[in-house]
């Protein structure tokens, strides 16, 4: 059996405040992806947390396979 996740990926800044759309739009598909059975992680190149290993990380944890 598979499990879907959807790992969203930006850039990142050092001003927090520079995150806010995209913790918004993780919210957002999140509500939509667990309809589905999808789990949904947000990941940073730089300066943010979580890192793009970590995401992926978290989401394998949750039993993501895809």
């Amino acid at each position: 059996m598979t499990k879907d996740g959807i790992l969203l990926f930006a850039h990142g800044a050092r001003d927090p405040a520079w995150a806010q759309p995209f913790e918004a739009t993780e919210r957002a598909l999140r509500a939509r992806a667990q309809a589905l059975g999808a789990d949904v992680a947000l990941a940073f190149l730089e300066f943010m947390s979580a890192t793009l290993l970590d995401a992926g990380a978290q989401l394998a944890a949750q039993g993501c396979t895809q």
